[in-house]
């Protein structure tokens, strides 16, 4: 029964495929009515409440303060995480060629060469868009099982974790407007992004101890200055992304739990039964309309046909009599006419002033015989002429005697007897 719907999607027009297949993660996005910010080991909301955690790696601690800021929560309202961008990995590669559509696969057949000594299961995140700006493309990587333990510990207080998401990238930036870089100042270690229409051009992070090093002060800046900005935002605390926070914002970069998923794509099922029995009522009303049409339709047909075939009685008889004619004396029209007489006028040109001795022609093939001092020039003549070919000395020369065989280019005698004397 799950196969049902599939193939009912594919006998419906695109548009209504599309309206019925729908899209889980945009759904898991448009259920998103709570954010929650995590910032320096405390869990925020967007109006300004905070809980303080003992371990902000830990899930189930987040998941409680997460229960203790937002309550009971109705079945249909989900939650966006926000979480630290050091929660997850940045990565470049270069993929020429590569569409929107086959980024992400491509990128994930990455994974070993860009993360080595990364065992765990990851997933991706990137945006389709970056193929319209250049051949590298940035993707960000979080381990799967940080996403499982967050959903399931949300699911544990009764709350619907719907996205997790690198705190900087759900900042309502309007990148739209030109490339911007987001500054984050965690106090493990500043995180800087660039983003150029919503995709990431660059992605710098820094360790808090580094930070007491003046080299790597100096490089940090040198990256920093390397891709001037036309805006740049600093985020040193909780209270800076008040006010700043849109879940839509780069949506591209969102990481959907495989619970999450699992849970919309079952609701899906469920609309798609629903709206794939609507159609083929529709449908079976609708295609019962046309064989009724056609059933009168055909007797019309059928009588103007036997109409046609008596008025055209005649013009196939004397069509059939043309055919005959043209198969009895086909061959007699259309035997080649091999034009001996330009032929030996030719013949004449090109061996002038020599002479011929002998001269045959059957079926468009030409032996001459003759004697002369260069018969190397006369074979070279006929060759440059173009009403011959296949031009060649059909014996050695002796003596300045020399034989020739050669075809008339105009006559094709292979294909008449192919045509009318298939057999012999």
């Amino acid at each position: 029964m799950a196969q049902i719907p599939q193939k009912i999607l594919r006998l419906i027009p695109p548009g209504l495929q599309k309206l019925l297949a729908g899209n889980a993660r945009q759904e898991l996005m448009a259920r998103v009515q709570h954010c929650l910010l995590l910032f320096d080991g405390s869990l925020h909301t967007p109006a300004g409440d905070s809980c303080q955690l003992q371990d902000s790696k830990d899930a189930t601690a987040i998941a409680a303060a997460a229960r203790q800021l937002l309550g009971q929560l109705a079945e249909d309202e989900a939650v966006l995480l926000l979480l630290p961008p050091r929660e997850f990995l940045a990565t470049s590669q270069a993929l020429p060629g590569v569409g929107p559509d086959t980024l992400a696969s491509a990128m994930e057949l990455q994974q070993e060469n860009l993360l080595p000594t990364c065992e765990a299961p990851l997933q991706l995140a990137i945006n389709g868009h970056s193929t319209e700006l250049g051949d590298s493309h940035y993707g960000l990587w979080i381990e799967q099982s940080r996403l499982d333990s967050l959903y399931q510990a949300f699911a544990d207080q009764g709350l619907f974790l719907a996205a997790v998401k690198p705190r900087l990238l759900a900042v309502d930036s309007n990148s739209d407007k030109g490339e911007i870089r987001l500054i984050d100042q965690d106090p493990q270690g500043p995180t800087a992004l660039s983003l150029l229409e919503g995709v990431i051009t660059q992605c710098l992070q820094l360790d808090q101890i580094d930070l007491q090093q003046e080299a790597f002060v100096e490089q940090w800046q040198q990256e920093l200055q390397s891709r001037p900005s036309s805006k740049r935002e600093e985020f040193a605390s909780a209270a800076d992304y008040q006010g700043r926070i849109d879940p839509l914002a780069n949506i591209h970069y969102s990481f959907f739990p495989r619970g999450a998923l699992a849970a919309r794509k079952q609701e899906e099922r469920k609309q798609r039964l629903v709206a794939a029995a609507a159609v083929l009522l529709v449908a079976g009303l609708l295609s019962a309309v046309p064989f009724l049409y056609q059933s009168l339709q055909f007797r019309q047909v059928a009588a103007e046909l036997e109409q046609q075939r008596e008025m055209a009685a005649s013009a196939r008889a004397n069509q059939a009599r043309v055919v005959a004619f043209e198969n009895r004396w086909g061959p007699l029209n259309d035997f080649p006419d091999q034009n001996v007489r330009q032929a030996l006028f030719t013949l004449q040109e090109a061996l002038a002033p020599e002479r011929l001795s002998s001269l045959e022609i059957s079926e468009g093939l030409i032996s001459i015989q003759g004697s002369s001092e260069a018969p190397q020039a006369i074979l070279q003549s006929l060759e440059q002429d173009p009403l011959f070919t296949e031009v060649g000395f059909a014996r050695a020369t002796s003596n300045a005697r020399y034989y020739i065989d050669l075809r008339l280019s105009t006559v094709n005698f292979d294909s008449y007897m192919l045509r009318y004397f298939p057999d012999e």
